[in-house]
């Protein structure tokens, strides 16, 4: 589920862009370099940072598991050539990650395609995030990460897979719940900033507005 919904970002993200694109009479040739970028930005970024600002001894004693979707595991075979390592799926991936990288593929991508200011593409690009980030945190309560604190109202979810980090399994704030339906909120604020008014004509306004 946790790779299902990053895939429908990226989807949403795609199609808002688009339009977007449209409505300024943009080369729409940009969007599929455009998402090959902001995708390998993103899930670079993710990847890499989840592990610089959380276990950086990783990349010294096991650099295999930060690059490839494995973990140790003795008598195991990854990929048939990877021997004492199984498959487990890149589960450690961290958003602040995900920025950076997004941050450094748009400014790439606009000195190779758009000639622009990076912060046109990076408003453009504020612009649609939302969306995507209310996905994966839909994602990350499938997958019990980042838990709220223990509830006894009648909405509070046990996450029985939650890691051993948060304590007991008890009933919980459905916390990832909540930050997707602010990030929808965001979304609909930065669409009607950019739609319909001229906040868009002003480099850096709606990023600064996506990052407030």
């Amino acid at each position: 589920v946790y790779s299902l919904c990053w895939i429908v970002a990226f989807i949403v993200g795609w199609y808002l862009m688009a339009n977007i694109f449209k409505k300024e009479n943009e080369k729409k040739e940009w969007l599929d370099p455009l998402f090959l970028y902001i995708f390998i930005g993103a899930i670079g970024g993710a990847r890499l940072g989840e592990y610089l600002f959380y276990d950086p001894s990783a990349f010294i004693e096991r650099p295999i598991e930060v690059f490839l979707p494995v973990a140790y595991s003795p008598g195991s075979s990854a990929f048939g050539f990877l021997t004492d390592y199984e498959f487990v799926g890149f589960s450690g991936l961290a958003s602040h990650g995900a920025a950076i990288g997004v941050i450094i593929s748009a400014y790439l991508f606009s000195r190779k395609y758009t000639k622009r200011n990076v912060l046109w593409l990076l408003d453009r690009i504020a612009t649609v995030v939302p969306f995507g980030g209310a996905a994966v945190r839909i994602g990350n309560f499938y997958n019990s990460e980042i838990v709220g604190k223990a509830s006894d109202l009648p909405w509070a979810v046990k996450f029985l897979n939650q890691s051993s980090g948060y304590g007991n399994i008890v009933p919980r704030h459905p916390a990832q719940l909540y930050e997707a339906f602010g990030y929808i909120i965001l979304g609909i604020v930065m669409l009607f900033a950019f739609h319909k008014t001229k906040v868009k004509n002003n480099l850096g306004t709606l990023l600064g507005i996506f990052l407030f």
